[in-house]
């Protein structure tokens, strides 16, 4: 199946399979969204054999927080329907996308230490502005653009207004890394467009050191990072229908998966995606 290479289990993506039942092989893609979860079964083109949603209702306070165990009830039940479908039978590997910039202190069993905190929530913008101060003066190599929206200030805060319960801290985990978690039991691994914004240098494929140097964030609440689709383990919790030894990869935000959803990949391409916020990528 795979060795463990420390970070994380290598797995054989493919093994020695012949072309035509590697076609059979299906996928699920899963989706958190602020206004609900969506999740898609589709063959191996990317062609869609059946897909499912529910809807979170929005208001004021869901744009600050939501509670994780929702967004996971959610998945349980979309994964549920999606393995009626007979192509589940031939399922190879799941992804999950969700929102850039939200997180999520869990302690060391995976549990929420506190609801997610939304990439929408504005209530960390003193500390985007030192997050912003801090990466210009200590690493303007890499991500310096902080703001409300992104994941570390919203560490730094946490770690601030609860005390008491950043002790308990295990990991500062992103939206997809919390399903990613709930369905392998391995919430330590996220992906390279999770931790952008939560300051990890992407070019250099280090975290740098100013953030546990000059913030109230301790190094050991920061995740592994490896490439979106690298596999982080697999589907340990039963669902009837869905076959042993599926995959789980490391997920990615959804405006990446967007951007490379719609084909724009190359030098030049652009892509626009309108949710509840309007993303622009080239």
């Amino acid at each position: 199946m795979g060795k463990n290479t420390g970070l994380f289990q290598e797995y054989e993506l493919i093994p020695p399979f012949n072309s035509k039942t590697l076609m059979e092989h299906t996928f699920i893609g899963l989706d958190i969204g602020t206004q609900g979860v969506r999740a898609i079964l589709t063959d191996a083109d990317g062609g869609v054999l059946a897909s499912h949603s529910e809807t979170f209702p929005l208001s004021a306070a869901s744009r600050e927080e939501q509670q994780p165990q929702a967004w996971w009830t959610a998945c349980e039940r979309l994964l549920a329907q999606l393995a009626l479908h007979p192509a589940a039978a031939n399922l190879r590997a799941i992804g999950v996308t969700s929102t850039s910039g939200t997180v999520i202190p869990i302690d060391a069993n995976g549990s929420p230490l506190h609801a997610a905190i939304m990439y929408s929530d504005a209530r960390q913008s003193a500390e985007g502005l030192r997050c912003k101060t801090l990466a210009e003066q200590y690493h303007p190599e890499g991500y310096t653009a902080f703001n409300t929206t992104s994941g570390l200030p919203k560490m730094v805060w946490f770690a601030e207004q609860f005390p008491e319960k950043a002790r308990q801290i295990y990991k500062f985990i992103h939206a997809a890394d919390f399903i990613t978690g709930k369905l392998t039991g391995n919430f330590g691994v996220t992906d390279f467009t999770n931790v952008l914004k939560s300051g990890y240098d992407v070019a250099n494929e280090r975290w740098p050191e100013y953030i546990w140097n000059q913030l109230p964030v301790r190094r050991d609440w920061l995740q592994d990072v490896v490439p979106s689709g690298a596999p982080v383990g697999e589907l340990s919790v039963r669902i009837p229908g869905l076959p042993a030894n599926v995959l789980v990869t490391a997920g990615m935000t959804d405006g990446c998966a967007s951007q490379i959803a719609s084909g724009a990949v190359t030098p030049g391409a652009w892509n626009t995606t309108i949710g509840t916020t309007l993303v622009i990528k080239v």
